[in-house]
């Protein structure tokens, strides 16, 4: 593999991890997870229209990793809401690339050498091992985002398989935003339908940090109040 594909994998698998930390630790994981999907598809999409490049066979693949996404994405928000980053992703992560290897295999023929199994099978232990080995991985509410993670991981393994033979009729960029654009505005319509409007609102306003020099403006002024009232209580005195 040439140095610069590694980088770009690696560049990718980091942004990629980041965007669920940030989600996870959002506000709304619903409304963040909506909200930053719709940005995604609004800067890919000068992208994906430079490309250019699809075929009439891309859309049957597109539509339904269309509906796969949406699974994933409604799934993924939901197992971050009171769930934990560091149990669902390693999990999810980890167990995908298994099993899009074995259903490669028995769906569609995949040939896959054992040196080939032998890398993803080990690389996939060592993701899953880091979420599912944490000492809090034996509460119940670990074994409910272990259960969701095993679950996303099923949704990662059905839209790669199908994103494979998608991809053979279009260009990447063109693709995947074939596939994002609707299951984005599906996900973000549901969502504002359910009465989650609001919140979708709130996602699109930075959560800024509390203005401290602002409390300590306020804290010295309440101070001084406090001063100058014991003084005056002291000079009435004498």
């Amino acid at each position: 593999m040439p140095l610069s594909a590694f980088a770009l994998a690696l560049g990718a698998a980091a942004l990629h991890a980041t965007w669920n930390v940030l989600v996870a630790g959002a506000r709304d994981s619903e409304a963040a997870t909506a909200v930053g999907t719709v940005a995604g598809v609004i800067v890919l999409a000068p992208v994906a229209l430079a490309s250019g490049g699809v075929s009439d066979a891309a859309l049957p693949f597109a539509a339904a990793s269309a509906l796969l996404h949406v699974v994933y994405l409604a799934m993924l928000a939901r197992a971050y809401t009171g769930g934990e980053v560091s149990v669902v992703y390693p999990v999810s992560r980890g167990t995908a690339p298994v099993l899009v290897l074995v259903f490669g295999a028995i769906v569609i023929g995949e040939e896959t050498s054992a040196v080939q199994a032998a890398g993803v099978a080990g690389v996939s232990a060592g993701v899953f091992l880091v979420g599912a080995r944490r000492p809090a991985a034996h509460s119940r509410l670990a074994r409910r985002d272990l259960l969701f993670g095993l679950a996303i991981a099923l949704t990662i393994a059905a839209y790669t398989l199908v994103d494979a033979e998608g991809v053979d009729h279009a260009r990447a960029p063109a693709y995947l935003f074939l596939l994002l654009a609707p299951s984005a505005a599906v996900y973000a319509t549901a969502l504002a339908l359910a009465g989650r409007a609001q919140q979708l609102r709130a996602e699109l306003r930075p959560q800024l940090p509390p203005d401290r020099s602002l409390h300590r403006r306020g804290l010295r002024i309440r101070a001084g109040r406090a001063a100058a009232g014991g003084r005056g209580a002291g000079g009435g005195g004498a």
